[in-house]
């Protein structure tokens, strides 16, 4: 468009008038005009370039295009597509060349990964086989392959190349012979790294029961045997040479009894120090607390301040069943002197006789005056007619005789039982009648009023 052709389009608008001048008019209308065509410019490029990179990524996504298709063939198949049409004919052919490539080099690039994956893939196979040493034969592993469910399932490493297979199947056996030939070469090395190592697991384990508490410095390898060797630890120690299991038990406790007599020594220390006597009724928070109040307590380990605590525990409660004893042999003599003052008694006490009737005769005794509690020598004194009455039994024998006796011995205890209730019954009345007559001198005194 010319200057004269645009002027007669915006000659009307108010615009136009704020230059006066022509010349400046012309300027800015050249100005406008380059400026317009570079930006047509750009704008085709754009649209081209657009154009291409769509048809670019169309065939890239196309199922047709393969590293085999030619051009002649693809202007047919997409001759009527809009993509294919929106570009040139020189353009198209230079796109379809780069993607044709692009594909060679992806399907390269895919077949390097599948390859690649194959290869690894059997590997593992053979690695996890051990079906596969280093004396089996290819035809012996293609064999023993087709029975493997991983190699069925994967229909991808089915389809691996043959001679592919053949290598990593070389590879394989080369790596395991190298393996039996090291491994043979450094056995007596690996026997004795894994003697070694068995022995420190083995010590971690004591050192594990010692954290549960069940090792202490006391402990004995008879009474600890069953929690041992039911670990798989004790029983790879079986298998090797050198320190057995009791040994490196009794060195372990060896050092926790000398770990054990320094710690107690500290406790006792600080014990004293706090001038405290430990009971068996503390709580070990206490005690413990106790101890880590002072600066050397707080470097004794738990475990070892729990052995302390229960050593100190048992020593207290050994005094107190020592006191028990004490106080059991004391209640014993008494008791013994109790029944002897009741074989003492004259007449002898019989099978059928009473607490009641014994009772004034022996309650000035010594022995009877020594127990305090009542309830207790009636039942010295009963267990003492039980025995009377077992050796009467033992004596007669169970005959019909001594039924007789034991029978009539009833009896007696009934009369004796009814006599008592009637003389009750008899002071009862006693005390009645002379409330009735007085009540009846009260009435006859009454009535003479």
């Amino acid at each position: 468009m010319s200057w004269e052709q645009a002027s007669k389009y915006i000659q009307h608008d108010v615009r136009f008038k704020l230059l006066p001048k022509v010349s400046e008019k012309k300027q800015i209308f050249s100005a406008w005009k380059i400026q317009r065509s570079k930006d047509e410019r750009h704008e085709r490029r754009t649209a081209i370039k657009k154009a291409k990179e769509n048809l670019e990524e169309w065939l890239m996504s196309n199922v047709r295009m393969k590293p085999t298709l030619r051009y002649h063939k693809a202007e047919k198949y997409f001759a009527d597509e809009h993509l294919w049409r929106a570009v040139s004919d020189v353009e198209r052919r230079e796109i379809f060349d780069d993607v044709k490539k692009a594909i060679i080099k992806l399907d390269a690039e895919q077949k390097k990964v599948t390859k690649e994956r194959n290869i690894k893939t059997l590997g593992d196979i053979l690695e996890g086989m051990d079906a596969i040493d280093h004396t089996t034969t290819w035809a012996q592993a293609q064999r023993i392959l087709i029975e493997n469910p991983d190699f069925a399932r994967d229909t991808i490493l089915q389809g691996m190349d043959k001679e592919d297979a053949l290598i990593v199947f070389q590879n394989h056996i080369k790596s395991a012979e190298g393996h039996y030939l090291k491994e043979k070469q450094n056995e007596a090395l690996r026997i004795k790294r894994s003697e070694r190592k068995t022995r420190e697991q083995f010590i971690q384990f004591l050192s594990e029961l010692f954290e549960r508490g069940l090792i202490t410095p006391t402990s004995t390898w008879a009474s600890l045997y069953p929690t041992i060797s039911a670990d798989r630890r004790f029983e790879n120690m079986l298998l090797t040479t050198g320190s057995t299991s009791l040994d490196l038990f009794k060195f372990y406790v060896e050092d926790l009894k000398n770990q054990f007599y320094t710690d107690k020594k500290i406790v006792k220390e600080i014990l004293v120090q706090k001038e405290i006597v430990l009971k068996d009724s503390v709580a070990f928070d206490h005690f413990q607390q106790w101890i880590r109040e002072h600066p050397k307590g707080k470097k004794i380990s738990t475990n070892s301040l729990k052995f302390c605590y229960y050593s100190l525990c048992d020593k207290a409660i050994e005094k107190v069943k020592e006191s028990e004893r004490e106080m059991d042999k004391k209640k014993k003599k008494l008791e013994e002197s109790f029944i002897n003052l009741l074989q003492s008694i004259t007449p002898p006490i019989e099978p059928e006789t009473e607490w009641e009737q014994i009772l004034e005769l022996i309650k000035d005794e010594e022995p009877y005056k020594a127990i305090e509690d009542d309830q207790l020598k009636e039942q010295i004194f009963n267990f003492y007619i039980r025995s009377i009455q077992e050796a009467c039994g033992h004596f007669h024998g169970p005959t019909k005789a001594n039924s007789t006796t034991t029978s009539s011995s009833k009896k007696k205890k009934e009369k004796k039982k009814k006599k008592r209730k009637s003389e009750e019954d008899h002071e009862d009345d006693r005390e009645r009648k002379p409330k009735k007559s007085k009540k009846k001198k009260k009435e006859s005194s009454s009535d003479e009023e």
